[in-house]
């Protein structure tokens, strides 16, 4: 064997060892991006649980909250901050997923999964006050997706849970 055909071998062989290299830096890259997606979705579930925990775990709270999901503008003034600002708490969380989920951090099918209750709550008339006094409060992409969400849950027209239907109605 001459110098030429072992400068090729080698040639090959060095190519061969930057092409293995790129393809396994590159899985190490998608696993560490998917660690971290499901770091992301860890910790705003874990948040998503904190703040429902706050509400069943603080019965005054929960007193304003269900009169402040039906009529957010009759609450006394005392009511109305904690609702506002435990409102402020459950859109900020939501804020944080949307933005997650646009980034491609967070897994999709999680945020899917908690829409569905957000939408539920997007349906209380009193969140619907609420939103009109403080949407300004918020980034103005995560505004347009709120009012869009909003309006979807009109156009599906998705009752609301305070809604009581009377069952003695013939």
């Amino acid at each position: 064997m001459n110098w030429d055909a072992a400068g090729a071998i080698g040639e090959i062989v060095g190519a061969a060892a930057v092409v293995v290299s790129v393809v396994y830096l590159a899985s190490q890259i998608r696993k560490q991006t998917d660690e971290a997606r499901m770091g992301a979705t860890r910790d705003l579930a874990a948040r998503y649980d904190d703040y429902l925990t706050s509400l069943t775990d603080d019965e005054t709270l929960a007193a304003a909250y269900r009169k402040g999901v039906r009529d957010y503008l009759s609450l006394e003034d005392d009511e109305r901050m904690r609702v506002s600002t435990y409102f402020i708490r459950g859109f900020r969380i939501i804020e944080q997923q949307y933005m997650h989920t646009a980034g491609g951090k967070l897994d999709e099918s999680y945020f899917a999964s908690t829409k569905i209750a957000f939408r539920v709550f997007l349906t209380f008339p009193g969140v619907r006050q609420w939103w009109a006094s403080s949407s300004n409060l918020f980034e103005s992409g995560f505004r347009d997706y709120i009012d869009r969400e909003f309006q979807e849950t009109i156009d599906l027209e998705h009752p609301s849970s305070f809604v009581v239907k009377d069952e003695t109605a013939t």
